[in-house]
């Protein structure tokens, strides 16, 4: 708490910073130049607070933090739209393969070039744990023989539907204690900012109690030096 409030208080000192310097900086007889003072009002001094003090940017940065989970929670209810590529595999070897009438093995060179895409829209179900998604592929194979062949093999729709069996459904978990969280993060970044607030507030009034009584001793000390001529 100690910490918290000098790093407020730094903002605030500024109010009576020039008072001081114009003692320090007194000439002649008791007479104090003006200086240019920063005047800054309650409400002035709480905005700078809660925008530019260490207190308050460490609490966004939580709370953002807390916004940007809460926001990747909510993605997984969300359809998503995913594009795979498996580009470039070449293989140049040989293969074994027997005669099945004479069982004999013969090895036969193997050079090609295999290319795919898959385009998928998944969903990830809640109440069960579970996903479900529609695919399509497209595939292509480069035979580099004698013939050089191309080959295409397409699918083009695929459904499928993936459920965990005996296991822990995190995403019904998380639907219960997310937005409980997240509502959490949010009460907690408002009591930052109030607690923000009374401090700058209470040290605001320190500041103006303190400039009056550096006024009133000032009054004080010209009254005695005149009375002592």
């Amino acid at each position: 708490m100690v910490k918290r409030e000098t790093h407020i208080l730094s903002i605030i000192i500024a109010v009576a910073f020039t008072v001081v310097s114009d003692l320090l900086n007194a000439e002649g007889k008791g007479t104090v130049q003006q200086k240019n003072h920063l005047k800054m009002t309650l409400q002035e001094v709480i905005e700078t607070a809660r925008e530019q003090s260490s207190s308050a940017l460490v609490a966004k940065h939580n709370f953002l933090a807390d916004y940007w989970q809460y926001r990747s929670y909510k993605a997984q209810f969300m359809p998503s739209l995913n594009l795979t590529a498996s580009l470039g595999q070449y293989n140049r070897s040989l293969v074994a393969l027997q005669n099945s009438e004479t069982g004999e093995i013969d090895y036969i060179a193997n050079d090609n070039l295999r290319n795919s895409l898959s385009l998928s829209i998944d969903q990830n179900i809640a109440a069960t744990g579970g996903s479900i998604s529609v695919t399509t592929n497209l595939n292509r194979l480069d035979q580099f023989s004698s013939s050089e062949n191309i080959i295409y093999n397409s699918q083009p729709i695929n459904l499928y539907y993936s459920q965990p069996i005996m296991a822990f459904n995190t995403l019904k978990w998380e639907k219960v204690i997310e937005p409980k969280k997240y509502e959490s993060a949010k009460r907690a970044y408002l009591a930052s900012m109030e607690e923000i607030n009374t401090t700058v507030t209470s040290l605001f009034f320190n500041v103006l109690a303190a400039q009056m009584a550096l006024e009133m001793a000032e009054k004080n000390y010209s009254s005695t030096e005149l009375a002592s001529k």
